[in-house]
């Protein structure tokens, strides 16, 4: 018997879906990866929909949800999966900053996506939650809104800063990247809150919080006994590094979840690497990084080589920047950092894998690649830019 507990009427909605619904280019309920209905009618789950997570208490072997009260046999487990929350702004600054509208679920899509209908031309907006909130900044930059992302160091961990400058070029004009200023920020005409968060997590027993405020998690996605936590809610630390870290990934929400629920049933599956994601959709280009940049690295006392390279691929002269950095000594691979046209969208998945599978540039430099005649390249440009870094390192 599985017991759904949620903060939303869509439970299980691709977060990267959102922005689409703010502008009206998908409805609602397609964001969703299991319909209501067949959740309730086909696979039996039984759904409790709460207003806030807050409210939901697990003590020894009973859950309060509210007024409810259920009780949990032996045997009985737990996933959390609850995802974030917006976070607010300074309690000095809340009355000053009224005018806020989180994009963190299918219901705040609804409620912006109504909200930017009745804005009147030549308004501001500001979207406050660094890199996190590009999707959204800059869909409706393309829509002509003049847009400020606003943002604090958060995108040195997410890019190398040669990464950065390629980045910003592609940028729609109107969208201007600013330093967070709460001040500047209530001079917006309208604010949107997407990526500045803390994890929506539910008062459980006998689990341990993160720096982030996420549900701290071992490889095999296990928090405890009876929890087991996936996607944003849930901290994981990379023990090579020693930071921990939360993400806002769906492609990699889904590969937990799918580890936790196998794991409920005792499969034993687990994650040889944790690193952190991120990906997003601008226009035609797609940027990706996975890892940690080589400034964060280097504070933690690693001695990192790095190699960037630009590719053409197929007939259409598709662009691909890409950047692999790897350590000089044990030769394993850290980060992977992307700005390519949606042609080479195949080739992060390659990457995806070979990292999270602990991969070494001598592993990836062995790949075949696919080679088929007018159809693909000689070598994949991820594959190219590791032999690239190879023969960096036989020089040093």
């Amino acid at each position: 018997k599985i017991m759904l507990i949620t903060d939303t009427n869509f439970p299980g909605f691709i977060r990267s879906f959102l922005p689409y619904i703010v502008t009206g280019e998908l409805k609602p309920e397609y964001a969703a990866i299991f319909p209501l209905v067949f959740l309730k009618d086909v696979e039996r789950v039984e759904l409790k929909i709460v207003k806030n997570m807050d409210k939901v208490r697990q003590r020894e072997n009973l859950i309060e949800i509210e007024e409810d009260r259920i009780e949990l046999e032996v045997d009985d487990k737990i996933l959390v999966a609850s995802g974030v929350k917006a976070a607010k702004p300074p309690i000095n600054l809340q009355d000053k900053i009224s005018k806020i509208y989180p994009l963190e679920k299918v219901e705040d899509a609804i409620i912006l996506s109504e909200t930017l209908s009745s804005l009147r031309e030549n308004k501001k907006i500001g979207v406050i939650g660094d890199f996190y909130g590009l999707d959204i900044a800059a869909k409706l930059a393309m829509l002509d809104y003049s847009v400020s992302l606003y943002m604090d160091k958060t995108c040195y961990k997410l890019f190398d800063s040669d990464m950065l400058n390629l980045l910003t070029k592609i940028l729609p004009k109107n969208l201007r990247i600013k330093n967070l200023d709460w001040d500047m920020i209530a001079l917006d005409d309208l604010i949107i809150v997407r990526g500045y968060i803390k994890p929506n997590v539910p008062s459980l027993e006998n689990i341990t919080l993160g720096d982030n405020g996420g549900i701290i998690v071992d490889e095999k996605m296990k928090a405890s006994e009876k929890v087991y936590a996936a996607g944003s809610a849930a901290e994981r630390i990379n023990h090579d590094l020693g930071i921990s870290f939360i993400h806002l990934s769906d492609n990699l929400s889904i590969a937990e979840s799918i580890v936790s629920a196998l794991n409920l049933k005792s499969y034993f599956y687990k994650f040889k690497r944790f690193l952190p994601l991120f990906e997003t959709v601008i226009g035609e280009k797609l940027v990706f990084s996975l890892g940690f940049s080589s400034e964060i690295l280097a504070e933690h006392g690693k001695s990192i080589a790095s190699a960037r390279h630009h590719f053409y691929i197929s007939e259409s002269n598709a662009d691909v920047y890409i950047k692999v950095i790897g350590d000089r000594v044990t030769r394993i691979l850290y980060n992977v950092q992307v700005i390519c046209d949606k042609d080479y969208a195949y080739g992060l998945t390659n990457i995806l894998n070979t990292l999270l599978n602990n991969a070494s540039i001598d592993d990836v430099i062995i790949q075949p690649s696919t080679i088929i005649p007018f159809l693909t390249d000689l070598a994949d440009p991820f594959i190219a830019t590791c032999r690239g870094l190879w023969r960096k390192l036989l020089k040093l």
